[in-house]
């Protein structure tokens, strides 16, 4: 009988976790993920004040590095 597939739900957190949490689960899975991101920014940034690996940079590093076949943003504020 085979495993059930892996279905990482990650909540909370700073903006800096998304990246190695993805690339973590991309290296388990061996390949791309599906992401469905909730949050108040979209860090897509290339780059941020010069730093394209900080905090608002991470869904833009996930998407370069091949590890999600598909990322949907909800993007909201109060």
């Amino acid at each position: 009988m085979e495993e059930d597939p892996l279905r990482p739900v990650v909540l909370g957190g700073d903006h800096s976790i998304s990246y190695p949490v993805v690339r973590a689960i991309f290296e388990k899975l061996g390949g791309p993920v599906d992401i469905l991101h909730l949050d108040a920014h979209p860090d897509n940034y290339i780059a941020y004040e010069g730093n394209k690996y900080s905090h608002a940079s991470s869904f833009a590093r996930i998407m370069e590095g091949g590890y999600a076949r598909r990322l949907l943003q909800a993007i909201f504020h109060s």
